[in-house]
């Protein structure tokens, strides 16, 4: 929906509720002339409401006790103002504010507790909006009912406890004390009281109701359904069943307020009370509940989706929640005629007027079970939300069908707009669990080591009389249970049960836990969990260990202490606190032997006149003096609290530019103004600072560029003549994200390998020799939302080898813990080795890590060890000065190794997640399995011959097989492409050109008949070939395939393969863009599968983001609808076969220019689980 249509909708709704609002108002007036009224509260009565506007003048509800002070609630209608940059951000205007009065917005009531409001907006809150509809709303504010017509429902809701407060059928905090007495309302000027009422109707234990007409505005006119409209039961559920005003969850839309920089989500940071139409939003109770019954219909429109979410969260103020604190439940419900799904019921029907016309549609009883039990910390530990700040409660609310995931990682689960909902609402009934489960770790984060008695503690609190079954199951990393049970308990109402599940046999590594609480056959709650098992801590190194990572900047852990012992756990070494709470120095982080490791730039200068600023030249000397005074004082403070540091950074995030032509031997590029100004300025800082740290930190070594890849700040310093005596090593913080560690494909903010090769290269082509390379305190950001946690693990650690590999001197483990605001779903956030705070749950690149930091304790780097296959990776160390460590992996798929020592020697086998196997070899010799995930050897020994001796095939899906690829017959070789020059690029270092290539029938070993393309022109040239074969008759594959899948026997070359295949209209497509995690290359050996995602749909782990893959196919042929449209034919395939093959840190010649190829086909894996 466009925002002209999403304003019309929002003022449409405000403006018929100020005409109902003003009809109403008539008969109240004639009713409570005085506006004043009150009422004795009865002992049987369980609630009380009232209706009622305030008017112009503040009003007040007064509370009375027997024995104890009066609660007095204050009401007062507020007209704040609002700032608004008018600017033109797309044309760069600087910053033009003006202020606008938001006359009569919302009712502010204050008095239940001290210190904040609670805000019931008639009129939206505009901080949820962006620029161009709060412009949009402003201009027809006054359409739209003002506070002070808008009629509040305000309802106690009494217990033995105290009582809870409702407005508008949304929760809004308790008041815990002695049970009221009376209640009187008295309200100003222009105020109306409608109702004032007590019942004795005693409300359910097990169910809590909520009044859909407080939110919908969907009238079914002349509705007929089954139930009489009003407080029933329905199938045993009670429910407020609501046809004149059902929700229509059409009109619940995302609205699109977010920013990065301010790192800040207002979508996700909203309050159930914002007056915002486009959402269908309640504030409940905190419990644990277990099912969401929801009384619905469905259009017959066959152009909207019969589909639906229900969510539960809680959401964070300002900054947004993550979406791994974000849990939803989806249902797509059946037409008419259609089988039912799983948890729904069909009533009958519902029959209602539109246009004229008569409707009948179904009419569902929906049951669906909600995951509050991965929310245990919102339940039962609440962080500060947007409406009762600390306060126990959730947000629950239901939208239509969740959009794919935004460019640059943004998980963030908002609605589709771009999908239109048929489902409208008429009842909704959450349904409580009857007794509450918590876990109760006995470690933080369920993290074990030395002596440490690894178990899970749960504790069973009822709600009423139950019995229950508590059953749990502990999984390995590879998925095998290797725990589990189960046990009955009979409960009375208010009682606890405490229970440990133990973990004491269980290996060290990495744990999946479930534990399932049920009544009967009904599953009330399951609350999902990790582990880490990590065995004795051996480490020796202290301060001078290389590991060093940083903590969460967001919603972090809290103190120092708890920081502090989960790194210590992890082996990690070297902290650089990010928020001012955890700066607390070494005097204290040292008790777990943490300790500072590098100065941060930002803090030198923070809150001090820009040193390269100033009007005449007297004030910029002036300006460089006292900075200099300034940085030197602000370097001893940070020495003084961090004794350790042993680095500094200099620049950090300070700028970038193009990617230096002087790379491939070209002039340096033609700057504007304002980039030389900009350059200018980062030079005299960066000198400035770095001539400091020579004169009076001389012991500190000096990290420059650190600006994502750095590549092209680092050329700006060069250019510009950087002093090299500053340089100690360049610096990189390039994230990673889903690009594959060894990669040989540059592409903005690699964080890959060749990133650090090409930082070399730089070097060497400005003229500054042989320069090291380090990391700085932020580094990479591999994200669990882009990866996963296994392949998130795997890729961790690899970087981390690939920096020993390039001699770096800190080894930047990941963040220590996920951020749980909306950051989280950003391209930086989910990158933590532990999950959420207060969770902390480790996730397997804790464990990796850990491992990863015994293993490679008080290491010295040696080299990369030779091998024939450019796709495998082994390094070797030396520890302790009397063993070796060999750690090894590959790329992707597994193969079997032989180590060749020279003689027998006895070994250890550590795995990547700590588990370690005594080995001794036999004739000198022992074969191991390596993976992609890397794992180690340790052996008195260095090997003297490492060599891979056996492909381990891969699982291949079940798929249609177009062309089984034996018959060259049934292809032919396109003409070389002309076009394809050979130019370099930094996706091609030594450019790609057209090649000559034979296409021939083999007979293989182990696949029989198959193609063989072997590349045929001179190997003189070091540029890539690119040669293409053609289907004589493209073949239509059935159904609607979301991947196209290929068998190659590869030739570990990083050749990149394209597939092309033909839609119905007539267009051709071609699987051309940069590929991020290496679907499409031959990083292999032997046979093993290629495939590549047609579309959002497939399932299996590409590590695309969703809204990519479009544009990953390039589309050309006759004109058509710019989609794909089925059936498909397939084509044809494409390769692109470098002479040069990376391999970590350098190019090495290719051997073997040949690749076989079977089975071309596709297929579609959609409805897999």
């Amino acid at each position: 929906m466009s925002y002209a249509n999403t304003l019309f909708m929002v003022c449409a709704f405000f403006i018929l509720s100020n005409a109902q609002a003003q009809a109403q108002g008539k008969a109240i007036e004639e009713t409570f002339a005085d506006r004043k009224g009150s009422l004795e509260i009865g002992s049987n009565d369980e609630s009380i409401s009232c209706s009622f506007k305030i008017g112009s003048s503040p009003g007040k509800a007064v509370i009375s006790f027997k024995d104890a002070p009066k609660l007095s609630l204050n009401f007062k209608v507020a007209s704040p103002e609002i700032k608004i940059d008018m600017a033109n951000s797309k044309k760069k205007e600087s910053a033009r504010i003006e202020n606008f009065q938001l006359d009569n917005q919302y009712i502010a009531i204050s008095g239940l507790r001290q210190g904040w409001n609670i805000e019931v907006y008639a009129r939206p809150n505009l901080e949820r909006y962006p620029k161009t509809m709060k412009l949009e709303l402003i201009k027809k504010w006054t359409e739209i009912q003002g506070a002070s017509d808008h009629f509040l429902n305000f309802e106690l809701r009494l217990d033995s406890a105290g009582f809870e407060l409702w407005i508008d059928g949304r929760y809004c905090g308790r008041n815990d004390g002695p049970r009221p007495i009376s209640l009187n309302v008295e309200l100003g000027k222009g105020g109306a009281l409608s109702a004032l009422v007590a019942q004795d109707k005693k409300r359910s234990e097990n169910y809590l109701p909520l009044d859909v007409s407080f939110i919908g505005t969907a009238k079914l006119n002349n509705a007929k359904l089954p139930y009489k409209p009003g407080s029933i039961e329905i199938e045993g559920i009670p429910m407020i069943v609501s046809a004149d005003k059902a929700a229509d969850l059409g009109e619940v839309r995302h609205v699109p307020k977010w920013s990065v920089q301010e790192e800040e989500d207002a979508y996700l940071a909203r309050a159930p009370l914002d007056g915002m139409p486009e959402t269908f939003h309640y504030s409940v109770p905190a419990n644990q509940y277990a099912y969401a019954h929801v009384l619905c219909t469905v259009d017959d429109d066959p152009q909207k989706y019969p589909e639906f979410t229900a969510r539960i969260s809680r959401f964070v103020a300002y900054r947004g929640v993550s979406s791994d604190a974000i849990m939803d439940s989806s249902i797509k419900l059946p037409r008419f005629g259609e089988k039912l799904p799983p948890g729904v019921k069909m009533l009958g029907e519902i029959s209602y007027e539109r246009e004229g016309k008569n409707i009948k549609s179904p009419l569902y009883l929906v049951s669906l079970p909600l995951k509050t039990g991965s929310i245990t910390d919102m339940v039962f530990q609440p962080h500060a939300s947007p409406m009762l700040k600390k306060e126990p409660y959730l947000d629950f609310e239901i939208i239509g069908r969740k959009r794919a995931c935004h460019q640059f990682g943004n998980h963030a689960p908002y609605p589709d707009n771009n999908i239109k909902i048929s489902v409208k609402i008429l009842g909704l009934t959450l349904e409580r669990s009857p007794v509450e489960m918590e876990l109760r770790r006995e470690q933080l984060g369920n993290i074990f080591h030395n002596d440490e008695k690894p178990g899970i503690g749960v504790e069973l609190r009822a709600q009423r009389k139950c019995g229950c079954s508590l059953e749990w199951n502990i999984l390995d990393y590879d998925g095998k249970n290797v725990g589990s049970g189960s046990k009955e308990f009979s409960l009375d109402t208010g009682a606890k049960e405490k229970f440990r599940i133990p973990m004491e046999k269980l290996e060290p590594g990495w744990y999946a836990i479930s534990v399932k609480l049920s009544e009967g056959k009904k599953l009330l709650i399951e609350i999902p969990a990790a582990a880490a098992i990590l065995g004795k801590d051996t480490r020796k190194a202290g301060a001078e260990s290389p590991y060093a990572s940083r903590t969460a900047s967001v919603m972090q852990p809290p103190t120092p202490e708890i920081n502090a012992i989960l790194m210590q756990k992890a082996g990690i070494r070297g902290i650089t606190p990010m928020v001012k709470e955890l700066q607390v120095g070494e005097e204290v982080y040292s008790k777990w032997n943490i300790h500072g490791f590098q100065i941060p730039w930002g803090i030198l200068f923070r809150d001090m006149k820009d040193p390269a600023g100033g009007k005449t030249e007297e004030e910029k000397r002036s300006r460089i003096a006292v900075a200099e005074i300034e940085i030197e004082k602000r370097i001893r403070d940070y020495l003084a609290k961090y004794p350790s540091a042993k680095a500094a950074l200099i620049f950090h995030e300070s700028g970038g530019g193009p990617f230096p032509p002087e790379l491939f031997d070209g002039e340096a590029p033609k700057q504007s103004a304002e980039d030389i100004k900009k350059d200018q300025a980062n030079f005299l800082k960066g000198v400035l600072v770095a001539k400091i740290y020579r004169e009076k930190f001389p012991q500190i070594r000096l990290i420059v560029g650190n600006c994502g890849p750095s590549l092209g700040m680092i050329a700006g310093m060069m250019r510009m003549k950087f002093p090299k005596e500053y340089i100690d090593a360049l610096g990189e913080e390039s994230l990673g994200q889903n690009k594959m560690p060894e990669t040989p494909t540059y592409e903005y903010g690699n964080g890959a390998a060749i990133n650090a090769w090409y930082m070399k290269q730089l070097a060497l082509k400005m003229g500054y020799g042989e320069l090291p390379l380090d990391a700085c305190s932020e580094w990479r950001g591999r994200l669990t939302t882009d990866l996963g946690d296994r392949t998130k693990a795997e890729w961790d650690m690899r970087d981390l080898l690939i920096a020993y590999a390039y001699g770096y001197k800190i080894i930047r483990t990941p963040d220590i813990t996920d951020q749980a605001s909306m950051y989280y779903d950003t391209e930086y956030g989910s990158q933590g080795a532990l999950r959420r705070y207060p969770l902390l749950y480790p996730k397997p690149s804790y464990v990796a890590t850990s491992t990863m930091t015994k293993v490679l304790d008080c290491v010295q780097y040696v080299r990369k060890v030779p091998l024939e296959s450019n796709t495998v990776y082994v390094l070797e160390f030396k520890r302790y000065g009397k063993e070796y460590v060999y750690a090894f992996w590959l790329p992707r798929s597994a193969a079997e190794l032989s180590f060749e020592f020279g003689k027998d020697t006895d070994l250890v086998h550590v795995g990547m997640l700590g588990k370690e196997s005594v080995l001794k070899t036999k004739g000198g010799k022992i074969t191991l399995l390596a993976s992609s995930g890397p794992s180690y050897l340790i052996s008195t020994e260095a090997v003297k011959r490492v060599s891979r001796v056996k492909e381990i095939p891969d699982s291949v899906p079940s798929y249609f097989v177009a062309n089984a690829m034996d018959k060259a017959s049934d292809w032919q070789i396109l003409p070389r492409d002309e076009k394809l020059t050979g130019k370099r690029s930094p996706t091609n270092y030594y450019g790609v050109k057209g090649g000559d290539f034979e296409l021939s029938e083999v007979k293989d070993p182990e696949k029989g008949k198959c193609l063989k393309l072997e590349l045929k022109s001179p190997a003189d040239d070091p540029a890539a070939c690119v040669g293409s074969i053609k289907l004589n008759t493209s073949v239509e594959i059935p159904g609607k395939p979301n991947t196209i899948a290929l068998m190659v026997k590869g030739n570990s070359s990083w050749s990149r393969v394209t597939f092309e295949f033909e839609d119905a209209e007539g267009e051709i497509y071609r699987s051309t863009g940069v590929d991020w995690p290496a679907n499409l290359s031959v990083n292999f050996d032997g046979w093993h599968l290629l495939r590549f995602p047609i579309n959002d749909a497939a399932k299996w782990p590409h590590h695309i983001y969703p809204n990519w893959i479009s544009s990953y196919w390039s589309r050309s042929g006759k004109a058509g609808n710019k989609k794909v449209d089925y059936p498909i034919k397939l084509v044809g395939i494409s390769v692109k076969m470098p002479r040069k093959v990376f391999v970590l840190t350098e190019f090495k010649d290719l051997k073997e220019p040949e690749l076989c190829f079977r089975d071309f086909g596709a297929y579609d894996d959609s409805e897999q689980k």
